[in-house]
């Protein structure tokens, strides 16, 4: 963290003195006002702007923008996602950064067409939250993995006749004489969206992977080992008027907003929110787990998880699409010993529920608790997101 801190101020000192180098230095701007302000008075007010821009996660979304825009075109950095914000715990309020990274390094394909995909892969992913007072991190768990996985997806296509594709082309040729101001929200783009949609079939992805992971705390003070299978099932019904569709009642009160805020004129659910299961079972190795180690319970044990996540479209405030998104997670092991049921180190639940404008801006609140937790939090965050 403190290698971290360093670099944001190193990043800030860059952008600062770009800012001013058209004018000279800070310091000789500053002189130009009061002859009498010394260097080092210079160097301590420095050091209070740098306190304070780095308690605004604005500043520091605008940051990083700024010093990775060259390192964007690196394709290793494709698939990050980072999201500073403000949180508030125990009525305090703290800075910190969560992030996530997923990247497919090998992919082999045992068939690809537009209605079927499946094959193997082989790919690295990371998630944590990290807080710069790390005393103060309610949700402190990092995880690190690779994993060998089978994915399988079929359907999702448009079922192509002569008729559709000559009215497809009718809208298309349409859309191309409007600007994208014009598009959005427009009563073509609407239809054109409501005709094709009724033309595509219900897609299902599954995959099955082996994976190992090293899931720790935020200072590495408290780690253990994961080894285990996970199976992911994803179903998407992409025709609104298809039975999936109308049943998905996770997305039953987002429609009646959507119609209550005129983006859609019936109140109509999306099979395509259909929320994505993931299951595990790993075998943990916790012999670095710092409250096991004092309770001297730090024997392998199997541990079953389970998670579940959630995304939809809210609505469109002035410029900005709004979307929800929720994700929980479940964690228990198997045959715990008394000792670790009455510390309550047997199992885990984690909710967060969050609203994201286009744009990165989201609000979010979280309870509850990670392997490697003792107690649980209720959580109020307020921040930008970044991705890669």
């Amino acid at each position: 963290m403190k290698r971290y801190y360093k670099f944001v101020i190193a990043a800030l000192t860059f952008l600062l003195s770009g800012i001013c180098s058209a004018q000279g230095s800070i310091s000789d701007f500053a002189k130009t006002i009061n002859p009498q302000i010394s260097s080092s008075a210079n160097d301590n007010e420095l050091k209070s702007i740098y306190e304070k821009v780095l308690k605004d996660p604005a500043v520091l979304n605008f940051v990083v923008k700024e010093t990775f825009k060259i390192s964007k075109a690196n394709n290793l950095l494709n698939g990050f996602d980072f999201k500073f914000k403000t949180f508030e715990v125990e009525r305090n309020t703290f800075l910190g950064v969560a992030y996530s990274y997923s990247k497919n390094l090998k992919s082999f394909y045992f068939s690809s067409d537009a209605a079927t995909k499946q094959g193997l892969n082989f790919s690295l992913s990371a998630e944590g939250n990290v807080s710069l007072e790390k005393s103060y991190n309610p949700d402190n768990f990092l995880k690190s993995a690779v994993s060998f996985r089978y994915f399988n997806s079929s359907g999702g296509v448009v079922e192509i006749t002569d008729e559709i594709s000559l009215k497809m082309t009718e809208i298309e040729k349409k859309l191309s004489l409007l600007s994208r101001e014009e598009i959005n929200g427009s009563r073509l783009w609407k239809d054109y969206l409501a005709f094709v949609s009724g033309y595509l079939t219900t897609q299902f992805y599954f995959d099955f992977s082996v994976k190992g992971a090293l899931e720790s705390n935020q200072d590495y003070s408290s780690k253990q080992y994961a080894f285990g299978a996970q199976l992911g099932l994803d179903l998407k019904a992409w025709n609104r008027n298809s039975t999936l569709s109308q049943i998905n009642f996770f997305d039953w009160p987002f429609a009646f907003i959507r119609w209550l805020a005129a983006t859609d004129e019936n109140i109509s659910p999306r099979g395509s929110a259909i929320p994505v299961l993931l299951l595990n079972v790993d075998l943990i190795d916790p012999q670095n787990d710092y409250d096991r180690k004092i309770l001297k319970q730090t024997d392998q044990y199997f541990r079953f998880g389970l998670e579940s996540s959630f995304k939809t479209f809210v609505g469109r405030i002035g410029e900005q699409d709004l979307f929800f998104s929720a994700d929980v997670r479940y964690f228990r092991e198997f045959n715990p010993s008394a000792v670790i049921k009455n510390a309550g180190l047997d199992e885990a639940f984690y909710f967060t529920a969050a609203l994201t404008r286009s744009d990165g801006v989201f609000f979010s609140y979280s309870t509850g608790k990670l392997p490697l937790d003792i107690k649980k939090d209720e959580v109020y965050s307020l921040g930008f997101q970044y991705k890669f």
